[in-house]
């Protein structure tokens, strides 16, 4: 208790008695009535008590020990290299050492392509994605702290793991390496750069990245074969410790899927050939959209659309002006880009010739042409601009799409008015301005049997693909919402009730889906219908059922368990049927190695402080006997009440309540 406390106590004690004085001191020469006095004195006391709020410091100390951070490789490779005996001595040594648990806080995760919390170890992960983990370590920026990689250092996803660790203090990382470190002698097929798709009649190019592991110079054949025929071949000649690369050209002459292999001659002393070749697959098309974007004038948006769309290979854009324009044949689709007056004569062409379009609005729109054409909406021009936001509409059901998280993304620009829509409408977004959700949709489509006709409400939409970029690294997710919407408009193949799609081919192991939708007879979304996908093996006539699962507005069925081959799937929901066929193709990249990433461990950290996971125990004794890491002791003070008030308060109430009794027994009430 401080001295400041204790002198508010007696002030408090003072003044409790002279104002109980004050009070009664013409009742102190009765003997019978001095009681009162003291029952006030109380009183005032304790309020004066209850002002103070007594407290005291109480001051505690504890010590926080380093924290070790110990991140476990659970993918497919670390059984593929036959050590998971020893990881789990590891795991076993760390998890129970005593000294080492004393000097620090332990936590243990495991990955593969994903972080998680080590429960245990099942090496089943089928990717390996080591740059997540040191997103997480780094994550908490305190100081005090190690950290240990147990993993063969392959990374089949993410980012360079090297570059990013270097940004921490490389004296608090280690590395426990799983795998043979010695280099044998090896060539591999590293990289493929191949398009999903080619056009029919079209040369289309294989880039192929061969790397070569060893001391002496070589010369081996490069190799493509097409349905295990072979087609190409090309000699290439390697330095010690070499990469090459070289690109094949061929011949789309067949529509379909096509199957491809290439392979590079192996070594006579190679150990590990499983990694000389890989498949791959192509699928040959003869149809390609031709889009349009109409406008006269230069706008950053335009840029962006024709990027995203011609990510896509099966699109090809072209941009003009009015002027340039001479014949809608050919079009698939057109895209007005805020049209102006000189429009006017195109834009009637389009709709009687009911040819589909996109009509993007924005402040420099020509509202009174948009109105006059009678597009089934009206959009009065107030000649004020506002800040539009955009709110996904969940009942959507014309197509699916991932939601970009709109609402985070930045405002657009747009006419302050209403847009009102006359005709049957699907709206994608909604408009929102600040936090109010408008009646007007800010992307809706209208549709007429096959006519389709889509309208985006405002400008400024390359923000949006710049946040998406922000937000995932890549323009990906962009694209693909884009594309989607334009397959839709440029696509006039009627709706079906029932749908199944896949990829043509699919690597062995990954997380590999098949989808289908399901529509009732007003064609709205069916979340309960139940459907069951027959697979069969071609090769082997062998079936396989999987009930599909609803998720997201459409159903799925995992397929990755299935073995390398060719299949065929079915799908019959009532008296409707779809047959899709998809290649399993025999590539697994956590299998492709029989050799830890020894390079990319000693880019990553420094090479003392590199442990084969047998030397464990020299890895723990070197935690316990550094330096670096020490205990932190912390003291906390805390203000202690010394006096609850509701106990006070209760006493309070009772000298005030015998004071009025004792009052009334008197007389004096």
């Amino acid at each position: 208790m401080s001295g400041q406390t204790i002198l508010l106590i007696v002030i408090n004690f003072i003044l409790s008695v002279g104002l109980s004085y004050f009070l009664y001191q013409k009742y102190l020469k009765d003997k019978n009535k001095w009681m009162l006095a003291i029952f006030r004195f109380l009183s005032f006391f304790i309020i004066g008590l209850i002002i103070i709020d007594l407290t005291a410091e109480n001051k505690s100390v504890f010590t926080e020990k380093p924290q070790l951070l110990l991140a476990i490789d659970d993918s497919q490779s670390i059984a593929h290299l036959g050590d998971t005996t020893q990881v789990k001595s590891a795991l076993n040594n760390f998890e129970n050492h005593k000294e080492l648990n004393d000097k620090f806080d332990l936590n243990m995760i495991k990955f593969s392509q994903e972080v998680d919390i080590l429960d245990r170890l099942t090496f089943t992960g089928q990717q390996t994605d080591i740059s997540s983990v040191i997103d997480f370590y780094q994550s908490d920026d305190q100081e005090n702290r190690a950290f240990v990689l147990l993993s063969d250092g392959r990374q089949t996803v993410g980012v360079n793991y090297a570059y990013q660790l270097k940004k921490s203090n490389s004296k608090q990382n280690f590395a426990l390496v799983v795998g043979d470190t010695v280099q044998h002698p090896d060539l591999s097929i590293e990289m493929l750069n191949v398009n999903q798709f080619a056009f029919l009649n079209n040369n289309f190019p294989i880039e192929v990245f061969v790397n070569y592991k060893g001391d002496q110079s070589v010369s081996k054949k490069l190799i493509l074969y097409q349905n295990d025929k072979r087609i190409k071949s090309k000699v290439l000649e390697f330095k010690v410790n070499s990469a090459l690369s070289h690109t094949f050209y061929v011949n789309a002459n067949q529509v379909g899927s096509q199957s491809y292999k290439v392979e590079i001659e192996s070594l006579s002393e190679e150990n590990n050939i499983s990694n000389n070749q890989r498949l791959f697959g192509i699928d040959v098309i003869d149809n390609r959209y031709k889009i349009v974007i109409v406008s006269d004038f230069i706008h950053p948006d335009i840029g962006a659309l024709k990027s995203s769309i011609e990510s896509n290979e099966q699109n090809e854009v072209q941009i003009k002006s009015i002027s340039e324009i001479s014949s809608l044949e050919d079009v698939n689709l057109f895209i007005f880009y805020q049209p102006q007056a000189g429009a006017n004569s195109l834009f009637k062409k389009v709709i009687q010739n009911e040819s589909n379009f996109m009509l993007f609005l924005g402040t420099s729109t020509d509202y009174s042409l948009i109105n006059s054409l009678d597009l089934g909406f009206r959009k009065s021009a107030s000649g004020v601009d506002e800040d539009y936001f955009g709110k996904l509409n969940s009942d959507f059901s014309l197509y699916q799409f991932e939601d970009l998280n709109f609402e985070s993304f930045p405002p657009l620009k747009s006419d302050f008015s209403n847009l009102q829509v006359t005709d049957q409408s699907e709206n994608i977004l909604m408009s929102k301005i600040q936090n109010t959700i408008t009646d007007s949709p800010l992307f809706f489509v209208i549709q007429k049997g096959e006519y389709k006709r889509s309208v985006f409400g405002a400008e400024n939409i390359w923000k949006w693909k710049a946040k998406s970029y922000r937000n995932n690294s890549d323009f990906e997710k962009f694209n693909t919402f884009i594309n989607q919407h334009i397959q839709f408009l440029a696509s006039n193949e009627p709706k079906e009730r029932l749908s199944l799609s896949s990829e043509s081919f699919y690597n062995q192991g990954l997380e590999n889906e098949i989808k289908a939708k399901y529509y009732d007879a007003n064609f709205k979304f069916d979340p309960n219908a139940d459907l069951e996908l027959q697979i069969k093996k071609s090769e082997t006539d062998e079936v396989f059922t999987s009930q599909m699962l609803l998720k997201n507005q459409e159903y799925t069925s995992n397929i990755s368990q299935l073995a390398p081959g060719e299949y065929q799937a079915n799908l019959t929901v009532g008296s409707f049927s779809k047959e899709i066929r998809f290649q399993i193709l025999a590539y697994n990249p956590e299998k492709t190695s029989k050799n830890a990433d020894i390079n990319s461990l000693k880019n990553a950290f420094d090479e003392a402080h590199l442990y084969p996971v047998d030397k464990h125990e020299k890895l723990i004794q070197t935690l316990l006997n550094s330096n670096q890491f020490y205990n932190v002791e912390s003291q906390q003070t805390k203000s202690v009440s010394l006096i609850e008030i509701k106990y006070l308060l209760i006493i309070l109430v009772f000298l005030l309540s015998i004071e009025w009794f004792f009052r009334k027994y008197l007389g004096l009430i």
